[in-house]
């Protein structure tokens, strides 16, 4: 109820799904039997991988949010810990009315230099620095996430990198900020030799030349 003079407050709250799935261990069994997984793979490395991206799957989720609040029809893929590794698909699909399927990869930038500016605007137009460069995908799996999307009759657009804004985060609280990388611009993508886990490999990295913004990526899409 409502005094008299007062105005009527309606809050709408969004919740978005994040949870990382896990298959049963009867399952983990069969597929190992049938080789579709490794056999030196243990059931507690799956569960350790769940809890591990649990922060990857929530930020794919708040993007996906983000470009539907821009009018795109973005869904993100549902995410399960199979250890089927070969199994290589992009992280949000954007359906377009005449029926196209678009992939979109989205990454998270945790190493030096890759701090933007304070946004523009609310930051679908962009920050008032970007970085010198950002990391895509190691070579090996974009180039398999491509060849994925090719079977399923999708376009993979492109990767939107998710980087710290410098002067509004701190060692405790990060702010992020969404810069797109269009795969049209990956003839301009240099490759670079970078390591993860004591991991060395070749990874595509993006040059601030080719960074776009999200609004940028709505415009895209809209020429499908």
């Amino acid at each position: 109820m409502k005094d008299s003079g007062q105005e009527e407050i309606t809050v709408t709250f969004t919740r978005v799904d994040s949870r990382v799935n896990i298959i049963s261990r009867e399952q983990f069994t069969e597929d190992q039997n049938k080789r579709k997984i490794p056999s030196y793979l243990k059931y507690k490395d799956l569960q350790r991988y769940a809890q591990t991206y649990q922060r990857s799957h929530r930020l794919e989720c708040y993007l996906a949010h983000q470009l539907r609040k821009l009018g795109l029809d973005a869904e993100v893929l549902p995410s399960k810990a199979d250890g089927n590794t070969k199994a290589k698909q992009a992280d949000i699909i954007i359906s377009t009315p005449n029926g196209q399927k678009l992939a979109l990869e989205v990454k998270e930038a945790r190493y030096k230099g890759c701090t933007l500016g304070l946004p523009i605007s609310d930051g679908t137009d962009g920050y008032s620095r970007l970085p010198k460069s950002l990391i895509i995908d190691s070579c090996s799996s974009w180039d398999a996430k491509v060849r994925a999307c090719e079977r399923r009759g999708e376009v993979l657009l492109g990767c939107v990198v998710l980087a710290p804004i410098g002067r509004i985060s701190d060692d405790e609280f990060t702010v992020l900020g969404s810069v797109y990388c269009p795969a049209d611009l990956s003839d301009g993508w240099v490759i670079e030799e970078t390591s993860n886990r004591g991991r060395w490999y070749e990874a595509y990295v993006c040059e601030r030349k080719d960074m776009r913004t999200l609004s940028d990526l709505v415009n895209e899409v809209k020429t499908w």
